[in-house]
């Protein structure tokens, strides 16, 4: 199997920051297994994103909610809405996607390793709160066809937001390389 150039700087990218951010955080200490896992969950998700909305994705947070989480982040303003459409269980995760004023979003639900539900929203208003009703008329199940790797690089800054309840939480900020 031939990796994407995207991928391999991913993965470069999250091997080289992700062990520094989580030593200087509450977060414990990932296996190489987690952050391959992660970085592979946050790749599909923008993906799955791209082919679900037509909206750039520059700018964007994906925030990594697992299982551990799960119950802060249904208590966040921001991450509740999303996270809610599905209940916390083992090995359950999310990657949300969402803009940096919260009016558009993607969440990709992961049970392990393979995605198995998701929901795309924005608001009508710019920098307006998407109604969560608008969220919830949003889910579907995952197909596989919403899952094909696109061209293009993106950069994954690592770094933390914390819920309304001041708990961590793993993030990336996406950009794109233009081309000049």
């Amino acid at each position: 199997m031939k990796e994407s150039p995207f991928l391999i700087a991913t993965f470069l990218l999250f091997g080289l920051y992700v062990p520094a951010f989580c030593q200087q955080s509450s977060v414990d200490d990932l296996t190489q297994d987690q952050r391959r896992s992660i970085t592979l969950r946050v790749v599909d998700a923008i993906q799955i994103a791209k082919k679900v909305q037509s909206e750039s994705l520059e700018g964007y947070l994906a925030i990594i909610v697992d299982e551990k989480a799960w119950e802060a982040a249904t208590e966040d303003g921001d991450m509740g809405p999303w996270v809610k459409l599905n209940a916390a269980k083992a090995e359950r995760s999310v990657v949300l996607l969402m803009s940096p004023t919260a009016d558009a979003g993607v969440a990709v639900f992961y049970d392990g390793d393979v995605p198995f539900g998701i929901a795309a929203a924005h608001s009508s208003k710019k920098k307006q709160k998407i109604p969560e009703a608008d969220i919830a008329a949003s889910y579907k199940l995952f197909k596989a066809g919403m899952l094909e790797m696109g061209s293009g690089s993106a950069s994954l800054t690592p770094g933390f937001v914390k819920t309304d309840g001041g708990i961590s939480m793993l993030t990336f900020t996406i950009s794109f390389k233009k081309n000049r």
